[in-house]
């Protein structure tokens, strides 16, 4: 897998993007803005990992989300 996690802080991370990616927040008109970062830290915490840790790594993953989100969008708008 190219992005495939090297530590297990970053398969922690992976994890809970994983389990948590419909944790999603939206904007007026239906669009994802984000991801509901205060519930994807409380399942981190559920799951024992670092919290510490994932928050700082969790921004990230958010950021690729949702350029893999927007990608998506203009693929179909360009259809």
């Amino acid at each position: 897998m190219e992005n495939e996690p090297q530590s297990e802080d970053g398969f922690a991370a992976w994890d809970i993007i994983c389990a948590g990616y419909t944790q999603l927040r939206t904007g007026g008109m239906g669009g994802v803005i984000g991801l509901d970062m205060p519930a994807l830290i409380e399942l981190a915490r559920l799951r024992g990992y670092d919290v510490e840790i994932l928050s700082r790594l969790l921004p990230d993953a958010e950021q690729g989300f949702l350029a893999a989100i927007a990608e998506r969008v203009n693929d179909d708008v360009g259809e």
